[in-house]
């Protein structure tokens, strides 16, 4: 199968130009076929160019929420230059709207709005959740759940770490989504020696990925994206975002 990075996991590699070009075309001799340009203080210009360079495509970015809300002809008039169709946002932009019910459902309603901006100029909208929205309000809806039926022009960067994280069941948040998860995030769950649940390289933890990639082709996931937070901050972090993709080529 075709299989992607997010280059959030790799944030240490795409402080420049020189770097970045450096990564893509390390991660493309291992068989990326595609990357999600994600954590960079690049420009989106700069990252059409390699891109080009490395032919190596983006198929979704993660983009600052004030650009997404204030300036969003310039930001898609960016992701053009760079071929990507779907617009990301990787985060709500304040930890606190998850414990405040009227303020997330106002950005909800405003994220809601400028999708279906894209959408009427050809691109998608694709939000990456964490566990947060796996909270319930108060009648017992979880956010996530308010935000799929309230938010129908929003697409979903699913994660398999932070839904297992969340104790949700991913195959069923996978047939949830049917549809609205065309980028999805790979990443797997450990448990260290000091007993915590951490990142891992794909088959390092206890996701059963063939199941959950099985389901992902049901319902519609065109692009496989491997993610490893610390992978940045670990010596041999390119090494491990490697291996993820050498098993996702050899058994998924």
């Amino acid at each position: 199968m075709k299989i992607g990075v997010n280059l959030y996991s790799l944030r240490n590699y795409l402080q420049n130009e020189k770097d970045f070009t450096k990564c893509l075309l390390t991660l493309k001799k291992a068989g990326c076929d595609y990357v999600q340009f994600s954590g960079s203080p690049l420009s989106l210009d700069i990252a059409a160019k390699v891109s080009k360079k490395t032919k190596l495509p983006i198929v979704i970015t993660h983009s600052p929420y004030q650009r997404i809300t204030k300036d969003l002809n310039n930001l898609m008039k960016d992701h053009k230059k760079c071929n990507c169709k779907t617009i990301g946002l990787g985060m709500m932009p304040d930890i606190k709207l998850y414990t405040n019910e009227v303020e997330i459902k106002k950005v909800i309603k405003l994220l809601e709005t400028q999708a279906k901006k894209m959408n009427a100029k050809g691109f998608k909208f694709s939000f990456h959740h964490h566990f947060h929205e796996f909270r319930k309000f108060k009648n017992g809806e979880t956010i996530f759940d308010y935000m799929i039926k309230n938010a129908k022009h929003v697409n979903f960067t699913l994660d398999t770490y932070w839904v297992q994280y969340g104790g949700a069941s991913i195959i069923d948040m996978v047939k949830k989504l049917k549809g609205r998860i065309e980028c999805v995030h790979l990443k797997d769950y450990m448990i260290t020696e000091e007993l915590k649940p951490c990142f891992a390289p794909l088959g390092d933890g206890t996701i059963n990925f063939k199941e959950v990639v099985k389901e992902m082709k049901k319902s519609g996931t065109k692009y496989f994206l491997i993610e490893q937070d610390n992978a940045a901050e670990l010596k041999d972090g390119l090494n491990q975002v490697i291996k993820s993709i050498k098993y996702a080529k050899k058994y998924l």
